[in-house]
């Protein structure tokens, strides 16, 4: 008797689509993927706009020299710790390695396992989506993005939404990471709010956290797209090939076959697993616990399933007997994914406890226990993982036992709980927590009970530099004499990282035109207000503390007001003590800004402008000057006539913070040099 259904199975993810569901025999079942392949993981103008914004962090950052050895690539996932399944991906996509299209198809082993489109999009990374029950493992956060190789990130995008079905979704959230020979990894399609702590500018090393996986951006399910370029900004397909130019050796450390076949998931069920499509989680309808006399539906989940291999099966009784045994054999030469499930009653007088399901496929066997009755707890394994400081910690312990069996700590660092009845574990390490730790865990019924072990390294993480309070002048005081400089004052900030923390403040007068004091290493400074403060006007300031990785700003500025009468210097003619060199003003400014500098006697000055980089862009004055106070205007141009370019602001020489004031809307920072006459 041949029974034919119609069902669907896993639901479609970027370039997947359900294939049907047939039936072969009265008691068995199967479904499989097909990719689709009809959109773009990326739009050029959101590839242009990810590669300025990588070009301008690298400027900022002055990465160090490259080297000369090339990188070798790890794998990029891995299975949360409390994840039982034996395997979790599946490959939709390699790099289209023919420039041509449409349906101009090569990938690196000269096959067609790739995409273009007509517009003339050729996909340029490759695709790992989940499986089985693709959004379930998201929603568990069951599988982690980490650096395949050691670097330095260089961009991330966080914050955008991770349930996309289709195209059209927006930006991805993603993390950007060069390593030592200047070459570059993209990691898309991230969850929301997964992403490492870790900002622009910090290392991470090879295997350590990156993110979840998630469907954020031009996606239709969870998944991660890698891409890779070498340090020239060539793009690389990191497999070794017949077909693949982009490269002479293989990038991983360990290339997987280009049929990765293996058994995902070994699995039992009450009932066929339900797939409700995107972006809902499946109702899988395992279960782990029957009765005798219940029906029990026998799973498996392959990827990269080749009619070459064939599964032999075999489910024990709690005395090692057999109870069933048979083998399979794919009808079809290859399945990106597939599953495959017998069904069958269980005696009526089947024997209580633990039972056996066991499958050999590819040279390797896997095993998979369930209970018939009552049973004696069996805790599933745990492997040793990370937390990280400061950041919520939960690790999802399960058992296998009837009466269902309760959960407690035999051992932990202080703080963490376990929820007696759901074996929930919950934790908030902080700073003292930092380091490995052993946990163990007991689960218990009537029947007896289980124990086991594993590690928890916690990983610091940067922490924010402490709130502070504003001080002198007072809020909402009033000016009535600027014959003596101000002094701005605040709190000390407090950094439990114990990093060296650099101040800045900001003045804002009457039009939003700022003054910026910057890198400031005491809680105060000494302004000079008789160039720049107008009588009858009001001002506002704020500081800013920095680690060099974090800002802590003031959430409230203070406000002072100038007198209409206020009184100046009873001697504006008077020659200064000492030389000096004030904050520029406006600042930031366009199309000009004002910069102030005192003279105590006759000197040879020169007083240049340079860029980032320490390059000299301007050269204001060179000569020698009369004693008192000049005032030099900077329009913002080159040597040249050039007009800057705006981008973000940073000091040239920290040592010198009273030397420096700063224009934060283009890329020039003052510094007072040494005369040459």
């Amino acid at each position: 008797m041949i029974n034919m259904k119609q069902t669907s199975f896993l639901p479609p993810l970027l370039l997947l689509s359900a294939a049907l569901l047939h039936a072969q025999e009265s008691n068995m079942g199967f479904g499989v993927y097909v990719p689709r392949r009809d959109q773009p993981c990326l739009t050029e103008a959101q590839r242009r706009e990810i590669q300025a914004e990588i070009a301008r962090n690298r400027a900022v950052l002055k990465l160090p020299k490259r080297s000369q050895q090339e990188v070798k690539l790890a794998w990029p996932l891995q299975a949360a710790p409390t994840l039982t399944d034996y395997g979790y991906h599946g490959v939709s996509n390699f790099v289209d390695l023919n420039p041509a299209f449409p349906n101009q198809l090569l990938d690196y082993n000269c096959g067609r396992r790739s995409y273009d489109l007509p517009g003339g999009y050729n996909h340029q990374g490759t695709d790992y989506f989940l499986s089985p029950f693709i959004w379930n493992k998201m929603d568990e956060n069951a599988v982690e993005i980490v650096a395949a190789a050691e670097g330095v990130i260089v961009f991330k995008q966080d914050g955008q939404f991770d349930r996309n079905c289709g195209f059209g979704s927006g930006a991805w959230n993603a993390v950007y990471v060069e390593h030592a020979d200047g070459s570059l990894a993209w990691y898309g399609h991230m969850k929301n709010n997964s992403l490492t702590p870790k900002g622009v500018g910090e290392h991470v090393a090879a295997g350590e956290y990156l993110g979840l996986v998630g469907s954020s951006g031009n996606s239709t399910g969870p998944h991660l797209h890698f891409e890779l370029y070498d340090g020239n900004g060539n793009l690389v397909d990191p497999y070794a090939g017949p077909c693949n130019q982009t490269t002479a050796a293989s990038w991983w450390i360990e290339q997987r076959p280009y049929y990765d076949t293996a058994i995902n998931a070994l699995m039992t069920h009450s009932a066929p697993p339900e797939f409700k499509g995107c972006p809902n989680p499946d109702v899988t309808n395992a279960t782990d616990s029957f009765l005798p006399g219940q029906t029990i539906y026998l799973v498996i989940y392959y990827r990269d399933q080749v009619n070459t291999e064939t599964s032999y099966f075999h489910v024990t009784r709690p005395g090692g007997s057999v109870f069933l045994q048979w083998n399979h054999t794919s009808p079809d030469p290859f399945y990106v994914a597939s599953y495959w499930y017998w069904f069958h009653t269980l005696p009526a007088d089947a024997p209580h406890g633990m039972w056996e399901f066991t499958a050999a496929y590819a040279g390797v066997t896997h095993r998979h226990r369930f209970t018939v009755g009552a049973a004696a707890p069996r805790l599933s394994a745990v492997r040793d993982h990370a937390a990280f400081e400061g950041r919520a910690y939960q690790l999802q312990m399960r058992a296998l036992g009837n009466p269902v069996p309760a959960f407690s700590l035999l051992a932990s660092p202080p703080g963490m709980a376990i929820n007696a009845g759901t074996g929930e574990i919950t934790w908030s390490p902080d700073d003292p927590d930092n380091g490995n730790h052993v946990v163990q865990v007991r689960a218990s019924n009537s029947l007896g009970s289980d124990s086991l072990s594993f590690n928890v390294s916690v990983t610091p993480v940067n922490d924010a530099p402490a709130a502070f309070a504003l001080l002198t002048p007072a809020d909402r005081d009033t000016l009535t004499s600027l014959r003596a400089p101000l002094r701005f004052s605040w709190e000390a900030s407090h950094d439990v990282d114990d990093d060296t923390l650099i101040y800045s403040l900001t003045l804002t007068g009457a039009g939003g035109v700022d003054t910026a004091f910057t890198t400031i290493n005491t809680t105060f400074i000494d302004f000079d207000g008789s160039e720049f403060l107008k009588p009858g006007r009001s001002y506002a300031w704020q500081v800013a503390a920095s680690d060099g990785k974090i800002v802590t700003r003031n959430i409230r500025s203070f406000r002072f007001t100038v007198a209409p009468a206020v009184k100046v210097a009873e001697n504006p003619a008077a020659l200064p003590r000492a030389f000096r060199l004030y904050p520029n003003h406006p600042n930031p400014f366009n199309p000009e800004t004002k910069i102030t500098y005192d003279l105590p006697e006759r000197a040879a000055v020169a007083l240049t402008i340079h860029d980032l980089l320490g390059k000299p862009v301007k050269l204001l004055v060179r000569g020698m000057q009369s004693p008192g106070r000049h005032v030099v205007t900077w329009e913002g141009r080159n040597d040249h006539g050039e007009a800057s370019m705006c981008t973000a602001c940073r000091p040239v020489n920290t040592a010198a913070p009273a030397d420096y004031c700063c224009c934060v809307e283009r890329q020039w920072s003052l510094r007072q040099r040494p005369a040459h006459p």
